[in-house]
């Protein structure tokens, strides 16, 4: 079994308008080729979740969760987490003992209706094996009854 990423992202903006006389068009192009496709990686987790009533889900990283072929998945690095809300009202992740995607348990990153968030280490965050159940969870937690998307791709070593 093998696992390869492809990742991209590019960010245009163009501003118009006028200074006295003269028509000004400023242009930003930003492209992230930090890929992974270079990156040892042999786990993927991937889920849409759903939240009961603003209730919470823990994404246990090391041995609780399966690959997308069925084959149990323990991350030991973390090297991309995507996340979007697909719900009409605002989430959270974090909150938690956590992967370090936060600075402490007490951090919470909000992610508005419709939002996304996007990770990506290709050092890679360690996770705590020896903290299953504690500190190898990813934490979501909403406002109403939702639905959001999460991929996780890392290293089992």
């Amino acid at each position: 079994m093998a696992l390869t990423n492809t990742f991209r992202t590019l960010l245009r903006s163009t501003l118009t308008g006028s200074v006295g006389a003269s028509d000004v068009t400023a242009t930003i192009n930003e492209t992230i080729n930090n890929a992974l496709d270079t990156v040892a990686t042999d786990s993927l987790y991937s889920v849409t979740g759903t939240l009961a009533g603003g209730g919470t889900n823990e994404h246990g990283l090391v041995g609780v969760v399966s690959d997308p072929l069925g084959n149990a998945v323990s991350f030991a690095k973390v090297m991309l987490v995507f996340f979007r809300n697909n719900g009409a009202a605002s989430m959270t992740i974090g909150g938690a003992t956590n992967i370090p995607l936060m600075a402490d348990a007490s951090d919470r990153l909000n992610i508005a209706a419709g939002g996304t968030f996007l990770y990506i280490d290709e050092t890679g965050i360690a996770v705590d094996a020896g903290g299953v159940g504690t500190a190898d969870l990813i934490t979501v937690t909403g406002t109403a009854t939702q639905t959001y998307d999460l991929i996780v791709v890392g290293s089992s070593s």
